[in-house]
């Protein structure tokens, strides 16, 4: 049914709307945007029936999925969600290699001393590390990854870039 499936994002070019995006072209299907102004809107009309799927965090859904009144599909991270842990990823369900995953960083200004930038990033892996920490933030679906500033910097630039392709190759525009 071309044309037919329809999804829910929290606007135009948001996270959510270019994570549909890169599936239909992964998968080659034709589906209708349906944009709203905010996710609670968004999540409304999911659970009313009004649009077929809506790309979410884990734990914005994860009430909806416990009562019963949401299915997960799949995830669109990397790896199975712990919370989820029968959920298959897109790359195992449908699109290999598809990953899309909302993430979070530390930043400094491009002049901050490299040995200050270190000792940021060390204290950051260590509180990442801290039991209680990683054990909540796994609870709300987050993958827990610490890294080298090297590391962080290569995985900013690779998201970038397939940002930037996924634009190009779907023809998404901001509004």
């Amino acid at each position: 049914k071309p044309d037919a499936l329809a999804y829910a994002s929290s606007g135009t070019a948001t996270p959510g709307h270019l994570a549909a995006a890169a599936l239909a072209l992964g998968t080659q299907t034709r589906m209708i945007h349906a944009p709203y102004k905010g996710a609670g809107q968004a999540m409304s009309d999911l659970l009313g029936g009004h649009v077929d799927f809506f790309f979410s965090s884990a734990s914005a859904v994860m009430p909806h999925i416990n009562s019963g009144r949401l299915k997960a599909l799949a995830v669109s991270s990397r790896e199975r969600l712990g919370i989820l842990p029968n959920v298959p990823t897109i790359s195992e369900a449908a699109v290999p290699d598809f990953q899309f995953s909302l993430w979070g960083g530390v930043f400094a200004p491009a002049q901050t001393p490299p040995a200050v930038v270190e000792q940021l990033n060390a204290k950051l892996n260590a509180i990442l590390a801290e039991p209680a920490i990683k054990s909540r933030l796994e609870g709300d679906g987050a993958a827990v990854r610490p890294n080298t500033t090297q590391e962080f910097t290569a995985f900013v630039r690779s998201e970038a870039a397939k940002y930037q392709n996924l634009v190009q190759a779907t023809g998404v525009q901001v509004e």
